[in-house]
């Protein structure tokens, strides 16, 4: 188990954006130091992602919200000239089963075309880099973590709009709603349902809490 942390740890350690020289500086004063001197060719730019995971591939697993970035402003792919709230987050995955998904990619010979690929992950924790979230209530709950510099951390759930919610809608009623969808073959309308990260202590639970503590404390090596 611990072989596994590690690596989560490693992986999200490597999706930090860092301003130091590929030889780091040492903590301390920079006064101290013989060479604090960067250059560009040092400097790797663009990001290190992992090819966005499917929600519905993940919900009731233990995941942790790393927040990196947040962009009031940032362009919503569905609607044509119009910008959204987006956070990019490391997503890490503490439970569950083996999974795989799909995901596309340009191909290099036509850019113009799409290449499908898969993704299989055997082995948790593991580690989604430079995720986007712009589903409003998940916005909402990482804006004050992303603040505080803390972590966001439950059980990825099926969710009710607020609409729905104030009608008497719960998380436990909208994933029945939506299982059933799936299991009558995705046939008629997609139900209405959003995310979140459910937190209740049946849920949530102190095994749960405590994988998360020893996640962290292997994480917490690489800060």
């Amino acid at each position: 188990m611990t072989d596994a942390f590690q690596q989560a740890a490693a992986a999200a350690a490597a999706s930090t954006t860092s301003t130091t020289a590929s030889s780091a500086i040492p903590a301390g004063r920079m006064a101290d130091v013989d060479d604090p001197f960067a250059t560009s060719s040092e400097i790797k730019t663009g990001g290190v992602f992992t090819p966005r995971v499917p929600f519905e591939e993940i919900v009731g697993r233990m995941v942790i919200m790393i927040p990196k970035s947040y962009n009031a402003e940032a362009k919503d792919p569905f609607k044509d000239g119009e910008t959204r709230e987006e956070f990019r987050i490391d997503l890490v995955v503490l439970d569950g089963d083996s999974f795989t998904y799909e995901y596309t990619e340009r191909d290099p010979n036509n850019p113009t075309e799409k290449v499908y690929k898969t993704m299989t992950v055997d082995e948790l924790p593991w580690t989604a880099l430079s995720q986007s979230i712009a589903q409003g209530g998940l916005v909402g709950k990482l804006k004050p973590v992303f603040e505080e510099g803390r972590l966001l951390m439950g059980v990825l759930s099926y969710a009710p709009y607020v609409r729905d919610a104030k009608k008497g809608a719960t998380i436990d009623s909208i994933t029945k709603t939506v299982e059933d969808w799936i299991a009558r073959g995705r046939k008629q309308a997609r139900p209405d349902y959003t995310w979140a990260l459910d937190d209740r202590p049946h849920v949530l639970t102190p095994e749960r809490r405590a994988l998360a503590g020893a996640w962290w404390t292997e994480y917490r090596k690489t800060l």
